[in-house]
């Protein structure tokens, strides 16, 4: 029986230590011009699950997850341009499986920026986005990462959707919207067999303040 999250769980997140050190945490910086995760979860997550999910079953479930997927930024080692040790997905999905969230949201948090990274495999050394570098052997590794039984793809979806509303671009096209191409892949490679129609497609108009 799935695991239900309600408005309780989500405050009992919200009035933790590792949400409030997180909360203030961040400067702004390339794919975060707004900085802090507090500002990332209030002004562009969940307002996009306000508009979008909030008649469904799954809707206190992404609101945890909201607050729940960079609460272990903090704690990441980033030195000299790179991450030594533990992602922030992985030490995020620790600190929330410390506050009770379920197996299936602890999923969601580990895999959430693993489809922008697949993605990305696409990118050349100059940056150009070339699908020739699709190779099998990367398919490969696609198809077993999100596998279906290894997470809930219908939750993943929502909230990958939510976390990268105000990142997409405004033309859909796969070389320029990772979220398009990401849900392409797991309709093609028979992962789902449909999207959720729930906000597909939907862009968050969200801007630096000044």
């Amino acid at each position: 029986m799935a695991v239900v999250i309600d408005q309780s769980d989500v405050e009992r997140i919200r009035s933790s230590g590792q949400w409030a050190r997180a909360a203030v945490w961040g400067d702004p910086r390339p794919g975060h011009p707004e900085g802090t995760i507090g500002r990332h979860v209030e002004e562009q997550v969940l307002p996009f699950i306000d508009a979008h999910y909030r008649g469904l079953a799954e809707y206190w479930s992404l609101v945890a997850l909201a607050y729940l997927h960079d609460i272990g930024k903090p704690d990441v080692d980033f030195r000299d341009g790179r991450v030594r040790g533990e992602s922030h997905s992985i030490l995020s999905m620790r600190i929330a499986a410390e506050l009770g969230a379920p197996e299936s949201l602890q999923q969601v948090i580990r895999l959430n920026d693993r489809a922008f990274s697949h993605w990305r495999k696409l990118l050349g050394k100059s940056g150009e986005w070339d699908v020739e570098r699709w190779t099998e052997s990367r398919r490969a590794a696609f198809v077993e990462e999100f596998a279906p039984g290894a997470v809930d793809l219908r939750l993943l979806v929502l909230f990958h959707r939510a976390d990268n509303g105000y990142r997409r671009a405004d033309r859909i096209d796969e070389s320029i919207d990772p979220v398009f191409w990401f849900e392409n892949r797991l309709v093609e490679e028979g992962l789902v067999d449909s999207l959720p129609p729930e906000a597909k497609d939907q862009r968050l108009d969200w801007k630096p303040a000044n």
